[in-house]
C-alpha cells in the first residue's frame, strides 16, 4: 500500500490450472482481505497484459474500471 492508500494486486496461475476459475477466486479473496483488514487501502490497482484475455475478463467481471491502456498492458482500478 502506497502513501496514497492504493494497493496493487498481482497473481499468476500455472498453465496446468488455467481455465479452472482460480484467477477470479484469487482476485476476489484479495479484494475481500484488503477490504476487511485494517490495511487502510482505499483503491486497488491491477495491470494486465493486453494479450491475457482471461485476466482482462476477470477484472471487468469484478467491476474494475479501465484506467489506462498502452501498447502492452491495461491498468484497472477499483475503489474499496
Amino acid at each position: 500500500i502506497d502513501k496514497n492508500k492504493h494497493a496493487m494486486v498481482s497473481y499468476q496461475i500455472d498453465s496446468l490450472y488455467h481455465g479452472k476459475g482460480l484467477g477470479e477466486m484469487i482476485l476476489q479473496l484479495g479484494i475481500k482481505e484488503l477490504d476487511q483488514q485494517d490495511f487502510a487501502a482505499n483503491k486497488i490497482f491491477g495491470i494486465v497484459h493486453r494479450d491475457n484475455k482471461p485476466s482482462l475478463r476477470i477484472f471487468e467481471k469484478l467491476s474494475f474500471s479501465c484506467e489506462e491502456i498502452d501498447l502492452d498492458t491495461v491498468k484497472y482500478s477499483k475503489d474499496l
